[in-house]
């Protein structure tokens, strides 16, 4: 079983080195997508990797990270962004997942859940971290993008995704970049917004984060009239309101929890 670790990148010569040295202590390969850097990144993750490649950036995240998972040739694919970090500890859970999936594993296994460890929101959150490169598998969403099983294929049964007991460390320097994400959230079609929760509900987070309490509003309401069934949204109402709790939104998780219990309601 062998792994490839695929990141989008730009200007992150400050942090990308040491994401890079951690990850090449548990990849076959490191597949790296630079979108525009004017520093000295590309440089940097030559001294890593051959597999350097650019991608005119043009607001899609999805479209970004899908070109990188294109290049990729192992068995499964990992995701990491530049500022993530794996502890020794995890490295070594890493391997011995691989070690375990190469004796264990007959090709049942699609997708793989892994802690993410985000301090700059308070707590440990869970996200498809693996999935198996020959699968129906793509990001979708130019921002907030997601792994998610291609559209007109069947979905994922039993025992298809697994939860890893690894994490990965966001070690994100300064804040979030909540004003270039509301750039790019003017863009979305109001089609996506309808269908999918998860993009309506941190979109709103977004806005609260920078103030934009009016924008904020027309998010919770298209979160209100998402078609995504109640059932699934109940791990995004979690997580939000946990986000909103850590950073003191008092205000606006009263908002958030009356949605929840119209919506509970119908």
């Amino acid at each position: 079983m062998t792994l490839s670790v695929c990141m989008i990148v730009k200007n992150e010569a400050d942090v990308l080195g040491d994401c890079l040295k951690d990850a090449s202590g548990f990849a076959d390969e490191l597949v790296i997508v630079d979108t525009g850097s004017t520093d000295e990144t590309k440089k940097i993750a030559s001294g890593y990797t051959d597999k350097v490649f650019e991608f005119a950036w043009c607001d899609d995240f999805a479209a970004a990270r899908n070109f990188s998972y294109e290049k990729a040739t192992c068995d499964f694919i990992m995701w990491l962004d530049a500022d993530d970090r794996i502890t020794p500890e995890n490295a070594e859970k890493i391997i011995k997942w691989k070690n375990r999936m190469s004796i264990e594993d007959p090709g049942t296994v699609k997708m793989v859940i892994a802690g993410y460890d985000r301090p700059e929101n308070g707590g440990v959150f869970f996200y498809p971290r693996i999935i198996r490169r020959d699968s129906d598998i793509e990001w979708e969403g130019i921002l907030h993008e997601h792994l998610t099983v291609r559209k007109g294929c069947k979905p994922l049964r039993s025992g298809e995704i697994v939860t890893a007991d690894f994490s990965v460390l966001h070690g994100k320097k300064g804040k979030p970049n909540y004003e270039r994400n509301i750039k790019i959230m003017e863009k979305i079609p109001e089609e996506e917004l309808h269908r999918s929760f998860w993009l309506c509900a941190n979109c709103y987070l977004d806005c609260v984060m920078v103030g934009d309490h009016q924008r904020a509003g027309r998010y919770l309401i298209a979160a209100e009239q998402s078609t995504t069934p109640f059932e699934d949204r109940l791990k995004d109402y979690a997580l939000i309101n946990s986000v909103l709790k850590f950073h003191r939104k008092y205000d606006e998780m009263m908002k958030w929890n009356a949605m929840y219990l119209r919506c509970k309601q119908k």
